[in-house]
């Protein structure tokens, strides 16, 4: 098994259907923002693997979470004084 970890950026929830082609099994290991404020996601894929889509987007603090949505992890946005919720819907 070969293995990398591949970048992807993460839109806010109200973007519409917030859906990332990524490779089959990758593991969401961290999110941070990097300017100009924007989310992302490093995830350690294989990347011989079929892609599949996955539903991940980004909440505020005290915005309201769907049922369903799993934490995959926090940003914090130090320059803005935000702070991001990554969340998946499997």
């Amino acid at each position: 098994m070969s293995r990398e970890v591949w970048k992807y950026r993460v839109s806010h929830v109200s973007e519409g259907t917030p859906s990332i082609s990524m490779p089959a099994g990758a593991q969401i290991v961290h999110a941070d923002v990097q300017h100009p404020h924007t989310v992302w996601i490093w995830a350690i894929v294989d990347p011989r693997r079929d892609r599949e889509l996955r539903s991940i987007a980004f909440f505020a603090t005290g915005e309201p979470i769907p049922e369903g949505w799993e934490h995959r992890g926090t940003a914090l946005d130090m320059h803005a004084g935000l702070v991001w919720h990554v969340f998946e819907r499997p």
